[in-house]
């Protein structure tokens, strides 16, 4: 990649994440409030950032940053709008400079970045194969033994998780090449998102057995197999020391084992890499292959299964991508063009998908006056029918709380304090007959959400679970309706009633 082209790559990425809520920002006098990435709603809301610290700590230390970011002054969606802005580039350019530190040309530098940003996509349900394959997993029994990817977002624009993560993990990386000391990625370790941290601490263990024990480890390919007992074991502790009964309620307790889809990737390039190139595959290029699928199957030894799709889309896609990427100074002037018109048209793809979906969503909602005021002042009285676009207005101001109708409510601790309330609204506005139908699906759907409080997503336990009678009665009677809980705003997809 000439520089011309490479600075073409870093607009467009930010181009691709930030068209739809300049436009958002030009219409509305400054709101920002958009999603670019699973769940960010939730984990952008000022509450539910700092629910999520309080149960995890460190583990979800960014949450932090959320918390300071909307305590200073910044909304959600500005939030999520300046880490777009920022962290993906800096992220770009960090990886592009650790390429170079370990020998790579300038131009294969930028592409191997380019390639480990943008093509986990490929594996995601961006791509139509992958997305008919999660959903026949989900749906079928299939979902039992087979972990896949579940998103169609690009992992880098994730606010705040994994973005986050990403960065620092670079940092500490071109620190640690820089030096040539591996040792300075140990202490990043427990400060990244799980689904990240896991992975590396994989392949990190695997590269330092290889680089000081190797003399002792000499079947080179045991070496990733004692690397994954180490990090099981380290888990088994983790959990049974640091994880409450009540986190391990969105865990399972199995040894059972499961196949990775991502690492069946990562194998199936390796094989054709090293038969292109007539060169045999590296330990590192082996290991990065092997990761996912160890990933997913830290319960065989831990005893306890977290949740194997978010493994897969947020490492085992970027393991794929960094095989390729590792690969750039052998493929041909031809390959080269190639993976870079790929990525071209991978990220006009997801660019367009997010400024579609977020169109989609927030279509007919008009932030006038009268909702941004109501916001400001009770927004856990205004009432949308639509699930997303509530979530959606929870990033409108700092420190905003959640609208009445959102999954945040309903996740974790907070569907018990919200409950009552819920039954409340619900039964109020099903009062109205016209207005109850307008709100019929956002009741369907927060009623699923509220039985069990998403204990019951497939993906959290990969069917494995066997919950018994529903936590809650969506269908109770409420007792305790005080005016002052009922809704004062009703915000429809035609505009708002009262």
């Amino acid at each position: 990649m000439t520089p011309r082209i490479s600075f073409l790559a870093a607009a467009l990425l930010i181009a691709c994440a930030l068209l739809f809520p300049t436009i958002q920002a030009i219409a509305t006098g400054g709101y920002i409030f958009y999603c670019n990435g699973l769940d960010e709603s939730s984990y952008l809301q000022y509450d539910y950032a700092k629910l999520v610290l309080h149960l995890a700590g460190l583990a979800r230390g960014a949450q932090l940053l959320v918390v300071f970011l909307h305590d200073i002054g910044l909304s959600g969606g500005w939030i999520n709008f300046v880490a777009d802005l920022t962290i993906p580039c800096l992220t770009l350019w960090l990886i592009r400079s650790i390429f170079v530190r370990v020998g790579f040309q300038t131009r294969d530098a930028w592409l191997a970045s380019f390639i480990t940003v943008i093509f986990p996509l490929l594996l995601l349900t961006i791509d139509p194969l992958a997305e008919a394959l999660s959903a026949f997993n989900k749906s079928t029994y299939l979902n039992y033994w087979l972990s896949v990817p579940d998103t169609s977002e690009l992992p880098i624009f994730r606010t705040p998780e994994p973005q986050l993560s990403y960065l620092l993990l670079a940092l500490a990386a071109y620190l640690a090449v820089r030096f040539e000391n591996s040792l300075i990625l140990y202490p990043v370790l427990p400060l990244l998102y799980p689904f990240v941290g896991v992975p590396v601490a994989f392949v990190l263990i695997a590269l330092d057995l290889k680089r000081y024990c190797g003399h002792v480890l000499r079947i080179e390919c045991l070496i990733p197999l004692v690397s994954f007992l180490i990090v099981s074991v380290g888990l088994a502790g983790y959990y049974y020391l640091f994880v409450d009964e009540y986190i391990k309620g969105y865990m399972v307790a199995t040894r059972l084992p499961l196949i990775s889809s991502t690492s069946i990737a990562c194998l199936f390039l390796n094989i054709v890499l090293s038969v292109l190139h007539k060169k045999k595959t590296s330990f590192l290029k082996w290991t990065l292959a092997l990761t996912p699928l160890f990933a997913v199957n830290q319960q065989i030894v831990s005893g306890w299964l977290i949740q194997s799709n978010n493994f897969e889309q947020y490492s085992g896609t970027i393991c794929a991508a960094l095989i390729l990427a590792l690969s750039v100074p052998d493929l041909l002037d031809g390959g080269k063009r190639a993976c870079l018109v790929i990525g071209f048209v991978l990220l006009v793809a997801v660019g367009a998908q997010d400024y579609q979906n977020n169109t989609a969503v927030l279509s007919g909602i008009n932030l006038n006056a009268e909702v941004i005021d109501q916001l400001r002042k009770e927004p856990a009285h205004v009432a949308v029918n639509d699930l997303k676009a509530s979530s959606w207005l929870n990033l409108v101001l700092p420190k905003q709380a959640a609208l009445l109708f959102t999954f945040t409510k309903t996740f974790k601790t907070f569907a018990n304090e919200t409950f009552e309330n819920y039954l409340c609204a619900k039964s109020h506005i099903q009062s109205k007959p016209e207005l109850g139908a307008k709100f019929k699906d956002v009741f369907m759907a927060m009623d699923q959400a509220y039985r069990y409080g998403h204990k019951d997503f497939a993906l959290y336990s990969n069917s494995r679970k066997n919950l018994g009678a529903p936590e809650r009665d969506v269908n109770g009677i409420p007792t305790n309706c005080p005016d002052s809980n009922l809704p004062s705003l009703y915000l429809l997809k035609e505009g708002p009633l009262r």
